[in-house]
C-alpha cells in the first residue's frame, strides 16, 4: 500500500468561521481561554493567580471587557473548559466587564467570535489557532510542546508568543507577556494578515481536511 506523509498545519487553520453574533462594546473585547491544564502544571495556583492579576490590570487600565471563551466542553469537570472560566469569574463576580461565553456554539461559530476580539489569551490549541488564523494577536498560555512548535512554525521563536505554564514562577509573569502584546498589536495583527494566507495556501492539505472535518 502506497502511503504520502506531508509536513502541514493543523486543519484548524483552515475551518470556515460560521458567523454569530458578539456582545456589543464599543472599546473592544479581550478573549481569554484557560484550560484544565493550566490549573494541573502550574504550581502553588500560579496559573489562576497568574489570570486573576492579568484580568485585574485589564479591568484598572484599559476600558476592555474579558470574555472568557471555553472551547472544550465534556460532560466532566475535569476537562470541561465551562467549569474553569465559571470559577474564574467568581473572582470577578460583581464586574460585568467579565462575562463567560455559552457554551452553545460549535467550532465555526467560536472561530467566529474569537476573531471579532481585540487580543486573544488562550491555553487551548484550536482556540489559538482560531485567533492566529483570523488574524487576532494572541498569547498563548502554553503547556506543551505544541504551543512552542506552533509559534516557531509560524513566527521562527515561541519567546514572546508563549507564556509557559510550567515555568510560572512569578505571579505577574501572565500579566507582563500581555503588556508586550498590547504594546506589539499592531505589528502582530499585520504579520499575521500577511503570513496566514500563504501558510494555508501553500498546504492543500491542510484545507482539504479543513473542508472535511470540524474541530473543537
Amino acid at each position: 500500500v502506497k502511503s504520502e506523509i506531508v509536513l502541514s498545519p493543523d486543519p484548524a487553520f483552515a475551518l470556515k468561521q460560521e458567523e454569530t453574533e458578539w456582545k456589543k462594546c464599543n472599546n473592544g473585547i479581550i478573549g481569554i481561554n484557560i484550560s484544565p491544564y493550566v490549573f494541573n502544571c502550574a504550581e502553588n495556583d500560579m496559573g489562576l493567580k497568574n489570570y486573576t492579576i492579568m484580568i485585574n490590570w485589564i479591568l484598572s487600565e484599559t476600558d476592555f471587557d474579558v470574555a472568557l471563551i471555553p472551547h472544550v466542553v465534556f460532560p466532566y469537570e475535569s476537562n470541561n473548559d465551562v467549569f474553569f472560566a465559571t470559577k474564574l469569574k467568581e473572582y470577578f463576580i460583581d464586574e460585568p466587564r467579565v462575562f463567560v461565553v455559552d457554551d452553545k456554539y460549535n467550532c465555526c461559530q467560536l472561530k467566529s467570535l474569537i476573531s471579532k476580539c481585540r487580543l486573544f489569551v488562550g491555553a487551548r490549541t484550536h482556540a489559538t489557532i482560531a485567533a492566529y488564523s483570523t488574524g487576532v494577536p494572541t498569547l498563548v498560555v502554553g503547556y506543551s510542546e505544541k504551543a512552542i512548535g506552533i509559534a516557531k512554525d509560524l513566527f521562527g521563536t515561541a519567546e514572546g508568543y508563549v507564556c509557559s505554564v510550567q515555568n510560572m514562577e512569578k505571579e505577574t509573569q501572565l500579566l507582563n507577556d500581555f503588556k508586550n502584546l498590547l504594546n506589539n498589536e499592531q505589528n502582530m495583527r499585520s504579520f499575521l494578515k500577511d503570513r496566514i494566507p500563504e501558510y494555508v495556501a501553500d498546504h492543500k492539505y491542510c484545507v482539504d481536511a479543513a473542508n472535511s472535518l470540524l474541530f473543537r
